[in-house]
């Protein structure tokens, strides 16, 4: 039910082939960036000598105005809905109430955050004052169309976007979903743009020492004790060339220490220091991060 409602929803998409466009269009090396809480130690200037991919909020960085952020990805469907803030505000609940953690989920409501929080929705989080992702490719699911759809330079895919027959009948043979995560799509939107070597940056789950949360919470990274899953990165080095940017130290060639890429010492920035307030503001007011 849920993939028909995808595929109606893309059939409905003037000029829904317009992403067939970016394939082969580029080469060499890019930087993809996740929103990890390493890039509040990093200079993003170190990162300025190869078109840049972002998978979430990167273009609120100030020091994004030093990448040449080329490709910015919403992966999630219905992120640019009005009202989808909410929505995740309530499903945080909803995981107290399953985990009966009962006091935690009632302490978490508050009518004054939803007032908020319908004041200050996702896609004012996103495109409003935001020069570095609006002079950008967007990519993004189609089912935001509709309110993304005043941005020229918007593309759409659904899941059944290919990218080469060789790959996807190799993928499913080994269970792997693109679209489980955005970090596996835009490895995947890589290889179809014609990259052919990245840098992951600011993607903390997968560093030699796992962390978690994003740059723009209050506070260092914090320690990540769960499985880590690097089966899909290491599959995928079978198409396309792999490294990670880690926080504090190089192993082998696939790990490389932002000390050892950028030959730069890390420099630690709070999350007012990095990001301009008004923005800050929108994202507290989203309720479901500790800004």
């Amino acid at each position: 039910m849920k993939y028909r409602l995808y595929e109606q929803i893309y059939q409905n998409i003037p000029d829904i082939k317009k992403i067939i466009n970016l394939k082969n269009l580029e080469k060499g090396t890019c930087f993809i960036f996740g929103d990890g809480k390493s890039l509040k130690y990093y200079n993003l200037s170190s990162f300025s000598n190869h078109p840049s991919i972002s998978l979430g909020l990167v273009s609120l960085l100030n020091g994004s105005k030093n990448l040449k952020l080329k490709y910015s990805l919403q992966c999630d469907s219905f992120s640019a809905f009005p009202g989808k803030n909410i929505f995740d505000y309530f499903q945080n609940f909803n995981s107290y109430i399953k985990e009966k953690k009962y006091s935690n989920a009632f302490n978490f409501i508050s009518p004054y955050k939803l007032l908020r929080m319908s004041l200050n929705g996702y896609s004012k989080l996103l495109f409003k004052d935001n020069e570095i992702l609006l002079n950008s490719n967007f990519i993004t699911h189609c089912t935001n169309y509709y309110f993304t759809k005043f941005f020229d330079s918007s593309f759409y895919f659904n899941y059944h976007l290919k990218i080469n027959e060789n790959i996807d009948k190799d993928l499913s043979k080994n269970l792997f979903n693109v679209y489980e995560s955005s970090l596996n799509f835009s490895i995947y939107l890589a290889i179809f743009l014609g990259f052919n070597k990245i840098y992951l940056v600011g993607c903390d789950y997968h560093d030699i020492e796992p962390m978690v949360a994003h740059w723009w919470e209050k506070g260092k990274p914090l320690t990540y004790t769960g499985k880590q899953a690097h089966n899909y990165i290491d599959f995928m080095r079978n198409y396309i060339d792999i490294h990670i940017i880690t926080l504090n130290k190089s192993y082998g060639s696939n790990f490389i220490s932002y000390k050892d890429f950028s030959g730069n010492d890390l420099e630690y920035k709070e999350n007012r220091e990095i990001i301009n307030k008004k923005k800050l503001e929108i994202l507290k007011n989203q309720g479901i991060y500790k800004v």
